[in-house]
């Protein structure tokens, strides 16, 4: 159910470059995000990404998702994977930026991790100097878990109270009010043990972007645990 869902902005560039008529059922602001998110697929970029697993489950959802005018998930897939869990599971929920998977960030972040979560699959890891190979695959082995994205929000618990349709609805009221944005170049950082691609100077518009996510969608969120906020501490 996610990966269609992930594939909803890339489904977006697919079904431009080969329905003539779809652009005019988008929004003004879907247009004019699809702009910055790259235009319509070239004709090779657009059968890589249909050959893709999940792709043509994330142009169904495309079409069916109120005549692919909203760049979020169609309505009621939060609502339709929470229902398909045992009662027992607790659903911890985040939202995240992840690049176009056919896109040149996208194909740095697999050959940097070794693995395209776009297709599914491992993929060549990029060789770098002066680290072995199998310590560069056990480095990389948490991440290569869910790829190269950036937290919007991360994850949680919902508030008592609150349902996965909450959530969706202020998720695609927040998507309908942002507007896109450049960046400036990405620089590698160490950030608390990790490594992360940064803005190599200060970015105003992610500054707020990050502001509204936490003020948008605090109220849905459930305290943390004692434990969990006393390892967060730890962790600096």
């Amino acid at each position: 159910m996610l990966a269609p869902i992930r594939l909803h902005v890339a489904a977006k560039r697919y079904l431009t470059a080969i329905d003539d008529g779809y652009l005019a059922t988008l929004s003004p602001q879907s247009v004019r995000s699809l702009e910055l998110q790259g235009g319509p697929y070239s004709e090779v970029e657009a059968e890589r990404f249909i050959a893709a697993p999940h792709a043509a489950d994330a142009v169904l959802l495309r079409r069916r998702g109120q005549g692919g005018r909203q760049d979020h998930a169609a309505p009621g897939a939060f609502r339709a994977l929470h229902g398909s869990l045992p009662p027992a599971v607790t659903c911890r929920y985040a939202i995240y930026w992840t690049p176009d998977p056919a896109g040149p960030l996208a194909a740095f972040g697999a050959a940097w991790l070794g693995r395209d979560p776009a297709l599914g699959r491992d993929v060549p890891a990029m060789a770098l100097p002066g680290i072995d190979a199998a310590a560069q695959r056990a480095a990389t082995r948490s991440p290569r878990r869910y790829g190269l994205h950036g937290t919007l929000k991360p994850p949680f618990v919902l508030a008592e109270g609150k349902a996965p349709g909450d959530l969706e609805a202020r998720l695609a009221a927040f998507a309908a009010a942002a507007s896109p944005f450049s960046v400036p170049a990405l620089r590698l950082a160490g950030i608390k043990g990790f490594l992360a691609l940064v803005p190599s100077a200060p970015c105003p518009a992610i500054d707020a972007l990050a502001a509204a996510a936490v003020r948008d969608f605090d109220a849905l969120r459930a305290p943390a645990p004692e434990a969990e906020l006393a390892r967060r501490r730890a962790a600096g």
